[in-house]
């Protein structure tokens, strides 16, 4: 251990501060457009969900419990009283695995030198470097998230087709948002509305992410009319319960002509912290670990400070994966394959 000794902020200190630096304009932080990150861990989408993590040696499982639907062929047209049944009813567990050393991580070393010579203070300098760190990190989780999803979106209810009325083929349903000339195609609105409601979407709402052609098409729909198809559709938008984000990863990963939708709570990201709790914190004048949060985010990240003879070491980690619920309903059902996440592309006859 190094006999140079220099504090190191306590954790709450730490995030006060760390609150206070997201307010200025750093341009190092600046991350890329990553609606569907945002949307995964808003409020919003995680409302009435909790995580129940169980420890079983270097990978953990995390259970999820749901009641499946019941299926039409278990309900008879007959009323009168019975006090037997054949039919046992049960709940569907699904394991989701979490290894905790899989996810992201960002180290750097500092050297103390170069903060006498920048006259930074050890807040100053933390902050500014912490910031960078945490944009990094919710860059790499922004790219993760399309890229894990890509894998894992569901079908579309039995019966629904493309929007010129051809079987949808391999779960990817084919709009188009213009018609020739140029002009906004109505149906484009309605045909991702229907399928929604068909899929049974959470209160029949979506949220939709894409990039280049998705963005262009909603975009387009703000601020149109009504001239060529005597339909007002940027009222059809408005009322639909569709919400575009624009997220150049899914631009990325799927292409610029791709669509994502999905509903409230469908997507989930499972983590865990190995820094938090009290028996996990650890804070000294040399070395400290503890969980701070990401005041853009929310995101909660285990954080590592050692100080070693004029140097400080940092790194930044999380343990995480997204997850899509599975689909729960039974074979034969119209539903059946449907996660309430899909897969469009948008492809405009020229």
């Amino acid at each position: 251990m190094s006999t140079c000794v220099i504090t190191i902020p306590t954790a709450p200190n730490l995030q006060h501060s760390l609150n206070n630096a997201f307010v200025q304009e750093d341009l190092s932080a600046q991350g890329t457009p990553s609606g569907l990150l945002d949307f995964i861990t808003s409020p919003a989408n995680t409302s009435g969900l909790a995580q129940e993590v169980s420890k079983n040696g270097k990978v953990y499982t995390v259970n999820l419990t749901a009641s499946p639907r019941i299926p039409l062929s278990q309900v008879s047209s007959d009323a009168t009283q019975k006090c037997t049944s054949v039919e046992q009813f049960g709940e569907n567990v699904f394991p989701f695995t979490l290894d905790p050393a899989v996810g992201a991580s960002v180290d750097f070393v500092v050297d103390v030198a170069e903060l006498v010579r920048n006259n930074e203070s050890t807040d100053t300098w933390l902050n500014k470097i912490l910031a960078s760190m945490i944009s990094a990190l919710e860059r790499k989780m922004a790219l993760d998230a399309a890229t894990q999803l890509s894998t894992q979106y569901g079908a579309f209810r039995a019966g629904d087709t493309n929007q010129d009325g051809t079987p949808i083929v391999g779960n990817i349903k084919t709009l188009s948002s213009q018609i020739v000339g140029g002009a906004p195609d109505y149906r484009f609105i309605s045909s991702i509305q229907f399928s929604t409601i068909a899929a049974q979407y959470t209160n029949n709402r979506a949220m939709l992410f894409g990039w280049d052609f998705a963005y262009q098409a909603f975009m387009a729909l703000n601020s149109g009319c009504c001239a060529d198809s005597g339909i007002d559709l940027y009222a059809q938008a408005q009322k639909s319960g569709l919400a575009f984000m624009a997220d150049a990863n899914v631009g990325e990963v799927f292409g610029g002509d791709a669509l994502l939708s999905m509903a409230v709570g469908a997507t989930q990201l499972l983590s865990y912290n190995k820094f938090e709790g009290d028996g996990n914190i650890k804070m000294t004048e040399t070395y400290s670990q503890y969980v701070i949060v990401s005041p853009r985010s929310g995101i909660s990240y285990d954080l590592m400070i050692k100080f070693d003879c004029g140097k400080y070491y940092l790194q930044l980690s999380k343990a995480y994966k997204f997850v899509t619920l599975p689909s729960n309903y039974c074979a034969g059902d119209p539903l059946e394959g449907v996660n309430m996440v899909n897969l469009y592309t948008i492809a405009n006859p020229v």
